[in-house]
């Protein structure tokens, strides 16, 4: 969701105790407690939200309606461009093959056929902000579509965007599973745009039996024979 200031309001960070001032018409977007950097939902206030403004990854706390909400207004900006076929357009952009196998032919010094074989090669992972640009909206519009104040004016679009996050998740660990990736970069991609997290023992399980570390590791191995 997406507030805009109706006046000049101070905000405190998360992080430290400073404020900034957001001029009238300050766009804000809601930060939902499970993906914030800095604080859980479970540490503020009850009724307060984080935020923070569009290109800047500071977190700030709007409080309750009492205080700072009153100020604000729910911003539905985007939801004119929505279109019904946008639904099935997402869940088509994320499903797409992981990998694909590639004939490879090798050649002798005499410049004849030796042999062939295949190589996997890795598709490109599809993002959304992929299919936002492809469909000419910015990711925070197709985040807003989303949304649980959006899911009548955007019918469908809920279930298609959890749809295409799943689909996402599972293009990931199947590449994985192939040791595609290099280790430390797909776990650190796996728990940033899944729900992929660390558990208490800092391993990310799959299917609640191996942790996405170790399942790497073990591709790893294998590539290079050991």
């Amino acid at each position: 969701m997406i507030y805009t200031t109706k006046k000049q309001i101070a905000l405190k960070r998360v992080d430290r105790p400073a404020h900034k001032v957001f001029p009238v018409g300050s766009r804000l977007l809601v930060v939902p407690p499970e993906e914030s950097g800095v604080l859980g939902g479970a540490k503020i206030d009850n009724g307060s939200e984080i935020v923070k403004m569009e290109g800047d990854d500071t977190e700030y706390i709007l409080f309750p309606k009492d205080t700072h909400k009153k100020d604000v207004k729910v911003n539905q900006i985007g939801t004119n461009k929505f279109e019904e076929r946008f639904c099935q357009a997402l869940i088509d952009w994320f499903k797409v093959e992981p990998n694909y196998l590639k004939e490879l032919t090798h050649y002798g010094k005499d410049g004849s056929v030796s042999w062939r074989d295949y190589k996997s090669f890795t598709n490109k992972l599809p993002t959304f902000y992929g299919f936002a640009s492809s469909i000419g909206v910015n990711v925070s519009t197709v985040r807003g579509w989303a949304s649980e104040e959006n899911k009548k004016r955007c019918p469908g679009f809920a279930e298609a965007y959890e749809e295409a996050k799943e689909a996402q998740k599972d293009f990931i660990i199947q590449n994985g599973l192939i040791g595609a990736y290099n280790p430390a970069f797909a776990i650190f991609v796996a728990k940033n745009i899944t729900d992929m997290k660390d558990t208490v023992d800092n391993t990310v399980l799959l299917n609640g039996n191996i942790s996405l570390a170790a399942l790497f590791d073990q591709t790893e191995k294998k590539k290079k024979g050991k």
